[in-house]
C-alpha cells in the first residue's frame, strides 16, 4: 500500500550561488557591462533590484495560436497583482539532426519578458553544478533581454531534472516539500519558497511529478499529492485557506481520470479529499481553459501543467487572468523547418494578493 510521508520543509537545498561557477561570474560581468546594478545576489533574499516588478501589468500581445489573455485590474480587497507562471523548459535546449545540443536560454528569456512574468517556477532546468548550468545562463539571458529576475532559488533532486524559482521579488523561507524517503513511490521533492511581494507573503511550491500513463506512474502521482497535502496541513493547519498559496508545475496528469474527481491526482491537490469545502484550491487553467492542452505529442495530448491557488487567492482569479502560452519555435541547424523551444506550454496566472 502506498503511504504518504510527512515531509518537512527543513532540509536545506542548493541555491544558485551555493557553487560559484564561471557562468555566474559571467553573469555579474554582463550586468556591469550592461549598466545593470552590480550588487545583485542570487541567494534567496539577496540585494538585487526588484523595482521592475512593481510596475502595473500590461496585457501581453497574443501569440499566434495561443490562448493568452491578461488583466491588470485587482478584485475588491485585493492588491499587488503579480503574474506567476510555470514552465517545463526541456533543459533549455533542443537537439538538431546531428545530435548537437542547441542552447535556448535567450529564446526562453524573451518569452518570459514578452509575457511580463514576475515569478516563474521552472522544471527541467539544470543547476549550475550539472552539465547544463541553466540557472546562471538563464539569469544572464534574462538580464540581456532587459527583464532581470534577480532572485533565484533552486533545488537539486535525484536525476537530471532540477527545479528553480526565478523572481523579481525577494525570495525567503526556502526548502523542499514532499522529499521522498526510502520506499516512497515518487522520485523527487518539490521546491518551496516564500516570495515577498511588497510586504505580502506569496507561498510558492513547484513540482515535477512522475511521468507516463501506466498505473504505477499514476499511483506515484497520487501518492505525492497526498504527501503534499499532508505537509501543507502540518505547516498551515486550520488557517490553510487564508494563506496565499500557489501549487504549480508539471504534474504529468496524463490520464483523463486524474482530473477533478475526489481521490484523483488533481482532486487530492485541490484538497477535495478533506471534509472542509472552504479549503478547496482552484486549478486555474483546468477550470478556465479545459480544452487547451499544455502538452501534445504522438502519444497523448493533455493538460500536464497546472497552476493551483488557495481559496483566498481563488476569489480574485477570473478567466481573463489565466494564460496558456505555446512555446515559440526557432530555426535549428540540420533540421527541416523549425523546432519548439519546449515541448510544453507555459501556464501563467495573474494573482491579486489580499
Amino acid at each position: 500500500m502506498l503511504k504518504p510521508t510527512k515531509p518537512g520543509f527543513g532540509r536545506v537545498a542548493h541555491t544558485v550561488m551555493g557553487i560559484l561557477t564561471s557562468a555566474s561570474v559571467v553573469f555579474l560581468i554582463l550586468l556591469a557591462v550592461a549598466g545593470k546594478p552590480a550588487a545583485i545576489d542570487l541567494h534567496n533574499g539577496g540585494n538585487g533590484d526588484p523595482v521592475a516588478a512593481t510596475k502595473p501589468l500590461q496585457k501581453p500581445e497574443k501569440p499566434a495560436g495561443g490562448n493568452v489573455t491578461g488583466s491588470s485590474v485587482s478584485a475588491p480587497g485585493h492588491t499587488h497583482k503579480v503574474r506567476v507562471a510555470t514552465w517545463n523548459m526541456r533543459d533549455c535546449a533542443a537537439t538538431d539532426a546531428s545530435g548537437k545540443r542547441i542552447a535556448l536560454h535567450a529564446e526562453i528569456a524573451q518569452l518570459i519578458k514578452k509575457m511580463q512574468i514576475d515569478v516563474i517556477i521552472a522544471q527541467e532546468v539544470q543547476v549550475d553544478s550539472k552539465k547544463g548550468g541553466d540557472i546562471a545562463l538563464l539569469s544572464v539571458a534574462l538580464a540581456q533581454a532587459g527583464w532581470s529576475m534577480p532572485y533565484v532559488y533552486s533545488i537539486d533532486p535525484p536525476g537530471e531534472d532540477d527545479l528553480a524559482i526565478f523572481s523579481k521579488y525577494p525570495i525567503r523561507d526556502t526548502g523542499e516539500i514532499a522529499t521522498p524517503q526510502k520506499g516512497d513511490a515518487w522520485p523527487r521533492a518539490g521546491i518551496a519558497a516564500t516570495v515577498d511581494v511588497q510586504g505580502k507573503a506569496l507561498h510558492v511550491f513547484g513540482f515535477h511529478f512522475k511521468a507516463m500513463g501506466d498505473s504505477a506512474s499514476e499511483a506515484s502521482r497520487r501518492a505525492q499529492a497526498l504527501a503534499i497535502c499532508s505537509a501543507l496541513n502540518d505547516k498551515y493547519g486550520p488557517s490553510l485557506s487564508k494563506h496565499a498559496i500557489v501549487l504549480a508545475g508539471d504534474f504529468n496528469t496524463t490520464n483523463s481520470d486524474e482530473f477533478a474527481k475526489k481521490n484523483s491526482t488533481l482532486g487530492i491537490l485541490s484538497f477535495q479529499n478533506d471534509t472542509d469545502p472552504n479549503n478547496d484550491f482552484l486549478d486555474a487553467n483546468y477550470r478556465y481553459c479545459p480544452d487547451t492542452p499544455t502538452f501534445v505529442d504522438s502519444r497523448y495530448r493533455s493538460i500536464l501543467d497546472h497552476v493551483l491557488v488557495s481559496p483566498t487567492l481563488a476569489r480574485a482569479v477570473y478567466k481573463d487572468d489565466v494564460m496558456v502560452v505555446p512555446a515559440p519555435k526557432v530555426e535549428a541547424p540540420n533540421v527541416k523547418g523549425s523546432v519548439p523551444v519546449s515541448d510544453h506550454c507555459m501556464v501563467a496566472v495573474d494573482i491579486a494578493l489580499p
